[in-house]
């Protein structure tokens, strides 16, 4: 009866030691964060959580990524947005987010929005919370936001949209059609346990589930024997006619409060496979205190002092875009440097900065104070 006992308190404090678990408000993404980040490619089934551990040490690296958080440089596309991410400065696999407090908010899905037959359309409102902090296992959040825009018959060629219409509601002629994209999300804490990669070993993790569904509308306006149509919901009739459809993301993240990178993050499909892998890579890479170089093939350098940042090692024919950020997402100053004009003299703004040096070779970026 005692063992008994004391296994049910020994089992109770694991619990509660568990449950304790926290990341903290400190790991919200800011600019000049660069997180470094092995990849396994093939598809990779999860084990379940077993005696307290998520187990990843099997993974493989087939190849890395950088994850970076810089400054909104689309300030007219998306006004919105002070924070911008970048997976390997690829612009197919850019997320715009609005910042503020300790939430962060989703203002564009790039890989997504630009695959929507949508034109003119801009970003999200910011009213989907993507990620909030601090992050306990009784986390569980739900937000939404929408798109919308109208689309003339004009640009409806190639489908007899009269004839859809009709079919629906007899005599219908369409003018135009009001597409509306509902994008949902729900964040919730799955566990917490121990994580094993072939990195770290034994970190306590908080394992995050987020699920994004992307639900289109098709509203039609027109006319039917003279009496106006206005915003008909069609969607059920026309949703398999255009290229344009019901969709969901989930993904996995393992947040640790030991580090402010995440732990492994990956897609999961309907069946719970992860579809590409990434998992901490680099313990050295985290809030930027200085320089942060990748892929710079050049060796470009870049010298901040005496008010001017001066940049080392351009090629004859080789140019770059020299931009100043504040903190909070702002452009303050832009250039194009070359050989024969490398340098930029700073505008006599006080404060934190953050200098991005964009080029052929890669992305050199740098925080800076001014006094």
């Amino acid at each position: 009866m005692l063992k008994t006992v004391c296994l049910f308190i020994s089992f109770t404090v694991c619990l509660n030691l568990l449950g304790q678990i926290s990341i903290p408000v400190t790991h919200m993404p800011t600019i000049g964060d660069v997180f470094t980040y092995a990849r396994d490619t093939q598809v990779y089934t999860p084990k379940p959580l077993t005696a307290g551990v998520y187990d990843f040490s099997d993974l493989t690296q087939d190849d890395t990524a950088v994850f970076r958080y810089v400054a909104n440089d689309k300030t007219v596309e998306f006004p919105n947005s002070n924070l911008k991410f970048t997976e390997d400065d690829n612009d197919q696999a850019t997320v715009f987010f609005k910042k503020s407090g300790n939430d962060l908010f989703l203002i564009s899905l790039s890989q997504i929005q630009q695959q929507l037959p949508i034109p003119g359309i801009g970003g999200l409102k910011g009213t989907m919370k993507y990620l909030t902090l601090p992050i306990s296992t009784a986390t569980n959040i739900t937000s939404s936001d929408e798109i919308s825009t109208i689309i003339p018959k004009s640009l409806l060629q190639g489908f007899n949209i009269d004839s859809l219409a009709s079919s629906l509601i007899p005599g219908a002629t369409v003018d135009s059609l009001k597409i509306t994209i509902k994008f949902s999300l729900n964040l919730f804490a799955e566990g917490s346990g121990k994580i094993k990669t072939p990195v770290d070993n034994n970190l306590d993790v908080i394992k995050v589930i987020r699920k994004i569904s992307i639900d289109p509308k098709l509203g039609l306006h027109g006319k039917a024997f003279g009496f106006p149509l206005n915003n008909i919901d069609i969607t059920a009739l026309l949703l398999g006619q255009l290229p344009i459809g019901n969709l969901n993301i989930t993904t996995h993240t393992y947040y640790s409060p030991s580090f402010r990178q995440e732990i492994i993050t990956a897609t999961a499909d309907s069946n719970g496979k992860y579809q590409t892998v990434n998992y901490r890579y680099r313990t050295k890479n985290g809030v930027i205190t200085n320089q942060i170089q990748t892929e710079n093939k050049d060796k470009l350098e870049m010298d901040v002092a005496d008010g001017s940042i001066v940049i080392k090692n351009l090629a004859f024919q080789q140019s770059a875009q020299l931009a100043v950020y504040a903190l909070d997402g702002r452009k303050l100053q832009e250039k194009y440097v070359s050989h024969k004009d490398s340098s930029l003299l700073l505008d006599k703004y006080t404060g934190v900065r953050i200098i991005h040096l964009t080029s052929e070779s890669g992305v050199l970026t740098k925080k800076i104070a001014i006094e």
